[in-house]
């Protein structure tokens, strides 16, 4: 019963679509996590799943493999970074300045913690195959965005 003067709490009801994306969101960063702290050797989907505090269950549901889930990490990565390495490339002068200013640009890449899940990933996919279809697509796309750019 709810005492006299006090309304009850009222509930945020989601969608489907929110709750969905939330869980998505929670089992990638948690994947992002893992592959940063233990290597992609130990990253297995109960880590993630566990990490998120979501049920074991949900990264097949939400990802089909475990190598789609490992694509969606590595896309979760490098959609913050192509925008402002595409402008910093843009900015850059031509000539040998171009070159330091590039090394300089990889420092900085190299310097975010990130980048371990992407070696990890990368490493990944040159010996296993069925990790490579997944990760490829997502580091190729990187590439020929900043490619010409670079060159």
């Amino acid at each position: 019963m709810i005492p006299a003067g006090k309304a009850p709490a009222t509930r945020k009801c989601r969608s489907q679509a929110a709750r969905t994306a939330e869980t998505r969101s929670r089992l990638i960063d948690a994947t992002i996590g893992c592959l940063i702290e233990i290597g992609y050797a130990r990253t297995r989907t109960g880590g993630p799943s566990a990490s998120a505090r979501v049920f074991l269950m949900d990264p097949p549901y939400h990802f089909g493999t475990r190598e789609r889930l490992l694509g969606a990490a590595l896309d979760e990565i490098y959609a913050p970074l192509e925008r402002p390495v595409v402008a910093s490339l843009e900015e850059l002068p031509s000539g040998e300045s171009r070159v330091e200013g590039l090394v300089e640009l990889m420092w900085i890449a190299f310097e975010a913690p990130e980048l371990k899940a992407v070696v990890e990933l990368w490493l990944a996919a040159a010996n296993k195959p069925d990790v490579g279809w997944a990760v490829w697509p997502e580091a190729g796309a990187f590439d020929r965005a900043i490619h010409p750019l670079a060159e």
